[in-house]
């Protein structure tokens, strides 16, 4: 796959630059974890359900519900389908 840059090359290097940090550090803790998850061939049930809380507060760190944006569902449920949808696999 390749990218063609129709822009200014350092107008985007600076919006990548002045993206929120608090994005990149949801980004590469839900990576990690999911780098442990793909490394095993059958996740244990903690290391999904840390995966799957993970990337709720991650969504909800990238602003679920807020600029309308869907919602994130209740704390309980979200962790159980995303186990659910990860154990799937």
């Amino acid at each position: 796959m390749s990218v063609k840059v129709r822009d200014n090359a350092q107008l985007i290097t600076r919006a990548i630059n002045d993206f929120p940090s608090n994005y990149q550090v949801g980004y590469f803790k839900c990576r990690a974890i999911g780098r442990r998850y793909l490394a095993e061939a059958t996740p244990a049930d903690d290391l999904v359900t840390e995966l799957a809380n993970s990337v709720r507060c991650t969504l909800k760190d990238w602003g679920a519900g807020k600029r309308k944006a869907p919602e994130l569902q209740s704390d309980g449920e979200v962790p159980w389908r995303v186990y659910l949808f990860l154990n799937s696999r």
